[in-house]
């Protein structure tokens, strides 16, 4: 495997108000990501990021329709990384027909899923088959791969 590796992770808790607030476009916040390892296409072993390494320091990410750059829902303005979960906040502020879907049909009462996209900086470690580790205030066994 090389150093670089893209992991996408999908998470279900997403919250979006449909309707603009009184300062602009509609709200949304969601869990990106619970702590657990998942099984991830592409990938031999169960993968966990491990949110001690984890970094959010620019203000805006932007928030995509399935990861592409080409189809704008908004941005998250807030990331908060916990001991045990990501956390975004952020606006539909896209002016395209993708922000426009998804901000409808949360109004509709649509349930949308979220994802998180990583890129792995160290890139990723194996932990063994048997062995445990500490990650995320969990005890994993491997074997599995820890990014």
């Amino acid at each position: 495997m090389s150093d670089m590796h893209r992991i996408q992770l999908s998470a279900t808790s997403v919250e979006i108000q449909a309707a603009s607030t009184p300062k602009g476009p509609p709200r949304f916040t969601a869990v990106a990501y619970t702590g657990i390892a998942m099984k991830i296409a592409g990938f031999r072993y169960p993968v966990i990021l491990d949110l001690k390494g984890m970094n959010a320091s620019r203000p805006n990410y932007p928030a995509l329709k399935d990861h592409d750059d080409g189809r704008v829902v908004g941005h998250a303005d807030n990331t908060t990384i916990g001991d045990t979960t990501v956390t975004v906040e952020g606006a539909i502020s896209g002016a395209g027909p993708d922000a426009a879907e998804v901000s409808q049909a949360a109004k509709n009462g649509f349930t949308w899923q979220v994802s998180l996209g990583s890129d792995p900086v160290d890139g990723l470690r194996t932990l063994a088959p048997g062995k445990t580790e500490q990650i995320n205030g969990q005890t994993v066994t491997g074997p599995m791969l820890i990014a």
